[in-house]
């Protein structure tokens, strides 16, 4: 111990004074964090933030951007886009990129999250198919960007 310390606290028989503070700081956090499809991360701001999103368009965009079979845990869920669209002829392909990602996304269809305005297939010049989707996330009113999902 030294001078001024006593054993029950700071100050003379024990006495320990009230230390003024700052003030808390509130902060607000964001109920979901946006996921990048293309780069398979949570991208961050200027500042080093994680950028937020509605949680449902969080959920549209794991849902469609993770590929069935690769999350263990959850095997029934995801796309098979991949590996339907390789072995379809090119008049096909739009009809089947509808209705795998309406069958991914059904229960949220179904719950009155989201409608789908359109899916887009395009096949670039390498042969590979890039597919866009298009919704309306119904809880917040709004439609984001086009989302590449292959």
């Amino acid at each position: 111990m030294g001078a001024g310390r006593f054993p029950a606290g700071m100050g003379r028989a024990g006495y320990d004074p009230v230390v003024v503070g700052t003030p808390a700081v509130q902060k607000t956090y964001a109920p979901a964090i946006k996921f990048d499809i293309q780069s398979r991360s949570f991208p961050q701001d200027s500042s080093g933030r994680q950028i937020p999103i509605d949680p449902v368009d969080q959920k549209v965009s794991m849902l469609i951007g993770i590929e069935f079979g690769t999350v263990a845990s959850a095997p029934s869920q995801f796309n098979k886009l991949r590996g339907l669209l390789s072995r379809l002829p090119a008049a096909r392909k739009p009809t089947v990129a509808r209705q795998e990602i309406d069958r991914v996304l059904k229960l949220m269809i179904d719950a009155g999250d989201i409608t789908i305005n359109f899916v887009s297939v395009d096949t670039i010049a390498s042969g590979t198919d890039q597919v866009g989707l298009n919704y309306t996330n119904l809880r917040t009113n709004t439609t984001p960007p086009t989302m590449p999902v292959l």
